[in-house]
């Protein structure tokens, strides 16, 4: 019986695996990126035209070279960049940029920051933050007089 019981399971088994089939998915590996799970803005000075923040970032990568870091402006385009030489990729990185608000910037705008992080392969990852500009203490004041 038990006999049986093994050549059962052993058919079984087989049958059962000759129903997966494999497929083609239409896609193809080309390689791997960065991941960026952490993206902030900080600085003690209001977001007004004309002041610096700190964009604090991290980045990993485990199974490829990160080889740039490029932070963008929805206005400007590339506001700051490096290379980064030496990664090790079982670690991950916190780096920073300082950003300047465009002195031209309107009160009450919003400004979009996208860090992208580029790989040996050519592969980039990106993640963006929205700044709010305020709107200057001595305006909020009047406004709040005229109500």
């Amino acid at each position: 019986m038990k006999r049986y019981t093994i050549v059962l399971a052993l058919l079984l088994t087989t049958a059962l695996t000759a129903c997966f089939e494999e497929r083609d998915e239409g896609y193809e590996f080309v390689g791997f990126v960065a991941t960026i799970p952490m993206l902030t803005i900080s600085g003690d000075a209001p977001l007004l035209p004309g002041n610096t923040v700190t964009v604090n970032f991290r980045y990993y990568a485990e199974n490829a070279d990160v080889v740039a870091l490029r932070l963008l402006d929805s206005n400007e385009g590339t506001v700051a960049s490096r290379e980064v030489s030496g990664h090790n990729r079982e670690d991950s990185y916190e780096d920073a940029f300082d950003y300047t608000i465009p002195a031209d910037a309107e009160f009450g705008s919003s400004i979009v920051l996208t860090l992208e992080v580029e790989t040996s392969n050519n592969l980039v990852n990106s993640r963006t933050v929205t700044l709010e500009v305020d709107t200057p203490a001595e305006e909020e004041e009047e406004d709040e007089g005229e109500g």
